[in-house]
């Protein structure tokens, strides 16, 4: 959101959630990882009698806004991974059947990330046969293009 001209609950990825250095090595090569990103002027839901509207503008409500959704990833001013998933009428990440096929349990869901540019270097685009969930193949994902 922007507000008087400067922007305000910026979307943030902080450190690592998760990192798992086992089967990757990190000098130069892919460490597979899991990120845990905030958007503060994203809701799922809003089951407040209270309105989205905020000082600094209106909330994005999922549950209001259901549907198919990109996310884009910008690092260091170039786009470098875009990734869909859709949202239900209950403002929840619908399961593509990739959590559910492979049991991962409660609301996690796996999005293939499509790979943008170079600035990652060279990377093994079939690593994920073997390698995409913590050292293990998961049943029913396809590679993005």
């Amino acid at each position: 959101m922007i507000y008087e001209g400067q922007p305000v609950s910026t979307p943030s990825c902080g450190s690592n959630e998760v990192e798992h250095n086992t089967t990757h090595i990190a000098n130069g090569q892919y460490v597979w990882t899991r990120m845990k990103c905030e958007f503060s002027s994203v809701l799922g839901w809003n089951k407040t009698d209270e309105s989205s509207d905020t000082q600094f503008g209106k909330l994005h409500v999922f549950s209001e806004n259901p549907g198919e959704y990109e996310m884009k990833i910008i690092y260091k001013g170039h786009l470098v991974r875009s990734f869909k998933f859709s949202v239900n009428a209950e403002g929840k990440i619908v399961d593509n059947g990739i959590a559910a096929n492979n049991k991962l349990g409660n609301n996690r869901v796996i999005v293939p990330v499509q790979v943008l540019g170079d600035s990652d270097g060279p990377w093994d685009r079939n690593a994920w046969k073997t390698d995409a969930f913590y050292g293990n193949p998961l049943t029913g994902f396809t590679a993005g293009p």
